[in-house]
């Protein structure tokens, strides 16, 4: 399994000051869709998908033009993040790709 430079800057950035305890990726890694773990300063246990992970830290998913990308809008329009989480995984790439491309996580605190 070999895991990309953007993608652990990214889980980085996520688990913050968190102990990453885990990574787990398939045979066909495509870039970004990697599952990770982490126990938080707290020490609360977190799992994530990164795309999934990336738009709840890095967008405001509950306003437009997320919410209208999502397979449900009007709940995510109402503030409920299971209309992102529970959209279909290829709408989830998609507002992950959007998002990615207009944002910049580095000047994100």
């Amino acid at each position: 399994m070999k895991i990309h430079e953007q993608e652990i800057r990214i889980i980085t950035k996520i688990v913050g000051d968190g102990t990453l305890t885990g990574i787990a990726t398939d045979n066909e890694h495509k870039l970004y869709d990697i599952h990770f773990s982490w126990t938080d300063e707290k020490n609360y246990r977190h799992s994530a998908w990164l795309p999934l992970a990336y738009i709840n830290r890095f967008s405001e998913w509950y306003r437009e033009p997320i919410v209208s990308m999502s397979d449900i809008p009007e709940m995510a329009r109402d503030g409920d993040w299971s209309a992102i989480r529970d959209s279909e995984v290829s709408t989830i790439w998609q507002i992950f790709d959007y998002v990615k491309l207009n944002n910049n996580i580095w000047a994100t605190k």
